[in-house]
């Protein structure tokens, strides 16, 4: 029986930064298991409450409170990604990981070595990870079961649009991969611009890159007729969900490190059609597929970070072309991603997924424990 849960936050460098990362899982795990719930250190205890009712200056607040724990400053910058859990059961604790990172590598040894079951939001298949290591959704850190709530009430929302693209441009220029996920985004707006039907095409520049040094994109975007601005600014979270379930199709392109970006999970919520420049390189426990829950654009940047042949970018508008004129399929896809989210996304689910393959694991460190004391 699983009794209690301790969230090690003092593992992390910057306990607030954890906390917001992992915080979907937490509210999963603390909703829907009958564990009793602890954070570590104290100042957890409080603060976490705070944060997740959004309390004005409790972000602030914890940062400076992590900031004078001197223990903090020996931890690697990695640790702020990966949740660090005790698993304690009736005869033994199970130490856990839940690696948020968008990278597809382990980046702590430390971490990985001290874990029984690590789990790890964006899986490869195709690398070579430790037994322990086992896949996960990459949940989005910022939804709330009031926002799950939200999103689950605009599906069957009244269609405006055919396709709907808003990105962050989220390199920035300073290396090669950096300018070629750039370039790959840019492109791709480029491609979408010739798209039929109507369609709702944004460009998004970060703040802190509002000079000189990506004129020549915005350029490029005027040229292609494609709306851009530097920030989200006024656009809220809702508004950018009732925007996204306005269009019957939602292009996706990957997040950070070619990671399955957080708004898939927005989208499925909604139960959106989707359709993404390539199929994703991470796997979930239960595989997103194309056809059922995506169309695959087929023009992707490789593993590497290298961009496509020009004539795959051609393929992609002929694929979105056909798609939109396909509402059978479009229709599959969106109810497909709602119940795929029901069956694997929601809290309920997810809790049971991370509970049940710990219990499992914690059947082996029982009898290792029992070996060693022998």
């Amino acid at each position: 029986m699983l009794n209690r849960i301790e969230v090690l936050l003092d593992r992390a460098r910057s306990p607030v930064f954890c906390y917001d990362r992992t915080r979907y899982f937490l509210d999963a795990l603390e909703r829907y298991s009958d564990a009793r719930f602890r954070y570590r250190p104290l100042s957890a205890e409080f603060m976490a409450p705070l944060r997740a009712m959004n309390v004005r200056g409790a972000h602030g607040v914890w940062e400076r409170i992590g900031r004078l724990t001197e223990d903090n400053l020996q931890l690697s910058e990695a640790s702020n990604h990966i949740g660090q859990f005790h698993f304690v059961f009736d005869d033994v604790t199970v130490n856990v990981a839940i690696d948020t990172a968008d990278g597809r590598s382990l980046h702590d040894q430390s971490i990985l070595d001290w874990s029984d079951v690590y789990f790890k939001c964006n899986y490869w298949p195709d690398l070579s990870y430790p037994d322990k290591v086992l896949p996960l959704i990459n949940a989005n850190g910022t939804l709330s079961p009031a926002k799950v709530r939200h999103l689950r009430g605009l599906r069957g929302h009244r269609k405006d649009y055919d396709l709907i693209y808003w990105s962050r441009i989220w390199a920035s220029p300073g290396s090669v991969a950096d300018n070629n996920g750039v370039e790959h985004n840019i492109r791709m707006f480029e491609t979408l611009a010739k798209a039929p039907g109507n369609n709702n095409l944004l460009a998004v520049f970060p703040n802190d890159l509002t000079d000189n040094s990506l004129d020549c994109y915005r350029k490029r975007l005027d040229v292609a007729g494609v709306r851009w601005q530097n920030g989200w600014g006024p656009i809220k979270s809702a508004d950018l969900w009732n925007s996204l379930a306005a269009a019957r199709l939602n292009f996706l392109r990957p997040g950070n490190h070619l990671c399955v970006s957080w708004r898939m999970m927005d989208l499925l919520c909604m139960g959106a059609g989707i359709i993404v420049d390539g199929a994703p390189y991470a796997e979930w426990p239960e595989p997103l597929r194309d056809q059922i829950n995506f169309i695959d654009g087929g023009c992707t940047l490789d593993p590497d970070y290298n961009l496509p042949e020009d004539s795959t970018y051609d393929r992609l508008l002929e694929r979105v072309a056909a798609a939109v004129e396909n509402p059978d399929l479009i229709n599959s896809l969106s109810t497909n991603n709602a119940e795929y989210f029901d069956q694997y996304a929601a809290m309920p689910k997810l809790a049971g997924y991370i509970i049940n393959a710990v219990a499992e694991r914690c059947t082996k460190v029982s009898v290792s424990s029992s070996l060693i004391a022998v």
